[in-house]
């Protein structure tokens, strides 16, 4: 599974990429602290910690909601891990109903892509 985060970052860090988009870290001066981080990674408003990484992760109902290590584990798709370093295989895109597919096309393989003849286009646009 590839790793997107950066080896030895803190939870902060790693929340901060992914609120920044995934891609890269904000420049410090732009930090949020994690509550923070976590709600404008899940598009959320005044939620602690917790409520806003179960939130991105689909659960808003709080007697379901996992704890900081599980609510890690399961947005990353991984198991057993600490929270900071699940998120760091987290990638750019997130979304609950995402698959590891979706955003690794090189696991798609073995995938079957369909053809289609000339008529079939053809007549599709019209």
């Amino acid at each position: 599974m590839e790793q997107f985060g950066t080896a030895g970052s803190t939870l902060v860090s790693e929340l901060n990429r992914l609120a920044n988009g995934g891609n890269t870290y904000p420049e410090r001066t732009l930090y949020k602290d994690a509550a923070g981080a976590a709600n404008a990674w899940a598009g959320t408003d005044g939620l602690d910690l917790l409520a806003a990484l179960n939130y991105k992760a689909g659960i808003t109902n709080r007697s379901e909601f996992k704890g900081l290590n599980a609510i890690c584990n399961y947005i990353a798709g991984t198991s057993g891990l600490e929270a900071v370093t699940a998120l760091r295989f987290v990638p750019d895109i997130y979304s609950p109903s995402a698959t590891w597919a979706d955003v690794n096309p090189a696991e798609t393989w073995n995938t079957v892509i369909p053809t289609l003849s000339w008529d079939e286009i053809q007549g599709a646009l019209s």
